[in-house]
């Protein structure tokens, strides 16, 4: 006779691929994080061209005191 393990009683056979399955996305939610995705990619643009400006006043400056440094010596 043939009988079933008893930790095997209770256990559904299609638990196994069920569990593994990705959960399915929205098309609200996919959107979603299309959106998110495109917002933080402007902040970082925004964030580097903030930088690149900060950085060009910087040497802006440090050309300007080595311009009056040259015309006072």
């Amino acid at each position: 006779m043939v009988g079933t393990h008893k930790s095997n009683a209770t256990t559904h056979p299609g638990n196994i691929v069920l569990k593994s399955q990705q959960k399915k996305c929205t098309k609200q939610e996919i959107a979603d994080d299309i959106a998110k995705a495109k917002a933080k990619s402007i902040a970082a643009k925004k964030a580097a061209a903030s930088k690149h400006q900060a950085v060009i006043a910087n040497i802006a400056g440090l050309k300007a005191s080595v311009k009056l440094e040259e015309e006072v010596i």
